[in-house]
Order: structure tokens, then C-alpha cells, then sequence
């Protein structure tokens, strides 16, 4: 008969939980399997406007000044484990390695099909006097929202795009040469042009970033944006028609799905 030994001082692998982690594509559970567990996550549901007013003097209720969206704080509870004071400082630096990197994106297992941009805010931990502590980490999102797939369209914004939202990208294939290109959102009148000399065949693209660029075959050509365009305020919503001229060039707008 065969015995199988068993190492009565090696720690057993733990099972990775329900919900896993992922920062900057890093996913925190598996990276960190035998020391890192999600526990819970808070501040993914429902959000409500700030609302700042002036009450009317001498008459009822108020006049609204501002309605806007605050920023967002999601807090992460996790349970960091260690057979050591030596494996607890390797892991700590390993977390702040891993954490400290700015604004990046912040996926969670049980919603796959969208993410966050948040950068770490803060992290509150219990006292050391153990190894295994429950540490609780809170990501800003300046943004509020949480971006899903990219969806791909050539004039009709598709249906999913609920809410204003600016387009990732937005590429122009010219049919014929051309001093100008103007893009334009049918139902707001929003657009943007360029002006110079484009020839049949030249692919212009429009990237919608903190830093427009604008590129000619893959040349900058940012400098011939014309003054009076909407750049920085060009969005879409579902069943709006965005238009090219000249005609005859074909148009490809990306964005990505944007939800509360």
C-alpha cells in the first residue's frame, strides 16, 4: 500500500473569492494568491447629484445653481495574509508597488464587462499585531462613470450609449482630395473641422484625449484644427447621426459604453 506524506508546515493554497481585484490589468488575487483576498467592494451602485441653490428671498422653495455628479470613491476591503513579519513587509511593498501608479483602471471579477479610472486615495489597516489583518482601500474616480466594450459606428450611435459621451476616437478615409474635413452631430450642431491639403486616400484621425491629437497618415497635423470647432465638447448619444463632408469619405467613430 502506498502513503501519500504530507507536509504539516506548508501552508495550503487558499482559494481565490467571488470577487477579484484587478488594478492597471494586474489582477491583486491571483497575483498575490497566497496573501491577497477581496472581502468586499462598496461604492459600485447608486450615485446622486450634488446640488448647490439659492433660496428665494421672501418666497417658496429655491432657485438651483448647479446639478452635477461628485466624484466617486470605491473602498476595497481585503484580508492580507502572511506566516511572517518578513513575508508582511514583502507583501506591503509588493500592494504599494502595484497600487501607486496614478490614474489607471480598476476591474472587478463580478462586473467584467466594465471598469473604473481611479487612482489610490487611501489605505486604513488594523493594528500590527498580527499577520493576518483586514486592510481597507479607497480608489478616487474623478469620473463617476464606468466605461464598458467599444462600440464601433460609421453615422447612427447605437442605442446602448446612454448618456453623453465623447468619443474615443474618430477616423475619416478621404475619397477624394480636399482643402477641408468637418465632422458634425446632426442633432446638436456640434463639429469640428480641420483645413488644409488632404489627398484621396489620406486617413485623418481625431483622438479624443486630456491632449487632442489629430494626425494626417499618421502625422500631426493638430495646428490645422480651426478655432471655432467643438473639440473639446464634441459628445454623442444614442440615436444621434453624425455626418462627414466631404461626402464621399467614409467615417468611423469609436466610443465606449458609459454607465452610472
Amino acid at each position: 500500500m502506498m502513503y501519500e506524506f504530507v507536509d504539516t508546515n506548508e501552508r495550503a493554497k487558499r482559494g481565490i473569492g467571488a470577487i477579484q481585484t484587478i488594478f492597471n490589468d494586474i489582477n491583486l488575487d491571483e497575483y498575490l494568491i497566497d496573501s491577497f483576498k477581496t472581502l468586499n467592494v462598496t461604492g459600485r451602485g447608486l450615485i446622486a447629484p450634488e446640488i448647490e441653490y439659492t433660496d428665494k428671498v421672501g418666497g417658496a422653495g429655491a432657485w438651483f445653481d448647479s446639478i452635477r455628479l461628485p466624484a466617486r470613491e470605491i473602498i476595497l476591503q481585503a484580508k492580507i495574509t502572511a506566516t511572517s513579519n518578513e513575508e508582511s513587509r514583502r507583501t506591503y511593498n509588493q500592494i504599494n508597488r502595484i497600487l501607486n501608479v496614478g490614474v489607471r483602471r480598476l476591474e472587478f471579477t463580478d462586473e467584467s464587462e466594465s471598469y473604473f479610472m481611479a487612482a489610490l486615495a487611501g489605505i486604513s489597516e488594523e493594528t500590527e499585531n498580527s499577520n493576518d489583518i483586514v486592510v481597507e482601500i479607497s480608489f478616487m474616480c474623478s469620473d463617476p462613470y464606468k466605461y464598458g466594450d467599444v462600440v464601433k459606428t460609421s453615422s447612427v450611435v447605437p442605442s446602448d450609449v446612454v448618456y453623453p459621451t465623447t468619443p474615443d476616437k474618430v477616423t475619416v478615409t478621404l475619397a477624394s482630395a480636399a482643402t477641408s474635413v468637418k465632422v458634425t452631430n446632426q442633432m446638436t450642431g456640434d463639429n469640428f473641422v480641420i483645413n488644409g491639403n488632404y489627398a484621396s486616400g489620406d486617413v485623418i484621425t481625431f483622438e479624443f484625449m486630456d491632449d487632442p491629437v489629430i494626425k494626417q497618415n499618421g502625422a500631426s497635423i493638430l495646428d490645422e484644427l480651426d478655432i471655432a470647432s467643438d473639440y473639446e465638447t464634441f459628445n454623442v448619444l444614442a440615436g444621434d447621426v453624425v455626418s462627414v463632408v466631404p461626402s464621399s469619405a467614409t467615417l468611423e467613430i469609436e466610443l465606449r459604453r458609459k454607465l452610472l
